[in-house]
């Protein structure tokens, strides 16, 4: 059984990747911010944003636009082609580094000291990913 302070291998993969989960979600809010503010800049005229509309409407892969004249709206069309980009990379960074990451901090080998199986460790460090 783990420690009291570890519970479980899931609270404690958990707890390994909270600050990365912090800065991923802080930079990807920067991302939006960014765009909001970039946008709020550029479509300050009516012809502006029917500009952007136009070239919105040239881009559908992003999605369909809806309400891409305002600032809100434009942010939210661009960002959902950008987000499931960027949540994918993390989940690979943070997939290849579940037991190599162990490995190299040195602590595989005391969470495999523990009475716990391989496979129920695999897959409560899977679960908590």
């Amino acid at each position: 059984m783990l420690s009291l302070a570890l519970r479980s291998i899931w609270s404690k993969t958990l707890r390994d990747y909270r600050i990365p989960i912090l800065a991923w979600g802080i930079g990807m809010a920067l991302l939006l911010v960014a765009q909001i503010t970039t946008i709020q800049s550029l479509i300050n005229t009516p012809a502006a944003r029917e500009s952007v509309a136009q070239l919105a409407n040239s881009f559908r892969f992003f999605g369909e636009p809806v309400a891409i004249a305002t600032p809100l709206g434009y942010a939210t069309w661009k960002s959902m082609g950008v987000v499931p980009v960027l949540l994918g990379i993390w989940a690979v960074l943070a997939g290849a580094s579940l037991i190599r990451g162990e490995e190299e901090r040195g602590a595989l080998d005391l969470l495999l000291a523990e009475p716990e199986s391989r496979a129920r460790i695999l897959t409560e460090k899977i679960a908590a990913l």
